[in-house]
């Protein structure tokens, strides 16, 4: 607020109206009245999760927001059909995309549509959080058999290293 011995948080705020985002905004107004000099909020990499069937994960920008603001990318896409922990499990259905800065490789965003995509975006989170590469992801060893593999191989189809095909 304007006031420097009132703080808000949450939706009264009227950012994200998540409670993940409030529960960040709350330690930051905690640490700011302690007077820790709190590293501000990155909005651009707040987690947005729907949980229905098949669940939603996102971060960061779409390609139609990167349209608009005349970012040049490169997408990548994976489906989870061939993947063996979602056909293990039954789940197939679904895909992850990831979008790239085209000249800078910095990945701009992540979509998830399938299993547990809640916790899968979190990959994606953390690059954006950390203006990693989508390049520095994609070489990075995930186990296997997993789901997280879904995220890796629309990454390597990203940075124009498909894996499969």
């Amino acid at each position: 607020s304007d006031e420097p011995t009132v703080y808000a948080i949450g939706d009264v705020i009227g950012n994200y109206l998540l409670a993940h985002v409030a529960e960040v905004e709350g330690l930051l107004a905690v640490d700011h009245i302690a007077g820790k000099g709190p590293e501000p909020i990155d909005y651009s990499a707040v987690p947005r999760c729907t949980y229905c069937h098949p669940q939603i994960g996102s971060v960061g920008l779409s390609e139609k927001e990167c349209e608009e603001q005349g970012i040049p990318i490169e997408v990548g896409k994976a489906q989870f059909m061939p993947n063996g922990k979602a056909m293990a499990l039954g789940e197939t259905d679904g895909f992850s995309k990831v979008i790239r800065h085209a000249e800078t490789g910095e990945l701009l965003g992540g979509h998830i549509i399938g299993p547990e995509a809640t916790d899968l975006v979190m990959e994606y989170v953390v690059a954006k959080k950390n203006r990693m590469s989508a390049a520095s992801i994609a070489h990075t060893i995930h186990p296997h058999p997993t789901l997280s593999e879904v995220n890796l191989d629309a990454l390597h189809n990203a940075i124009g290293e498909p894996v499969h095909g």
